[in-house]
């Protein structure tokens, strides 16, 4: 049973800008997995153990919310 079936809902955590300019490499924004696609967003699932979603209209104060998120589905498109 996965996270999902459990009703366990995500991570989220609270950080200062200076995280995300220490972490830069490893933090995403939504506009980034817009940007890559479908097949190399899919791939960064199994190059990274936890993925934290920005979603940048919640930075205030110079604090930034960040959601974990997951896979849940199988599919892999050909490529």
């Amino acid at each position: 049973m996965d996270a999902m079936e459990a009703n366990v809902k995500s991570e989220v955590i609270t950080v200062k800008k200076s995280f995300l300019r220490k972490h830069k490499k490893d933090v995403f924004d939504m506009d980034t997995f817009l940007r890559m696609g479908i097949e190399k967003s899919y791939l960064l699932f199994y190059n990274y153990r936890k993925i934290y979603i920005i979603d940048k209209s919640e930075i205030k104060r110079g604090r930034v919310t960040m959601y974990q998120v997951g896979l849940y589905s199988t599919y892999f498109p050909e490529i």
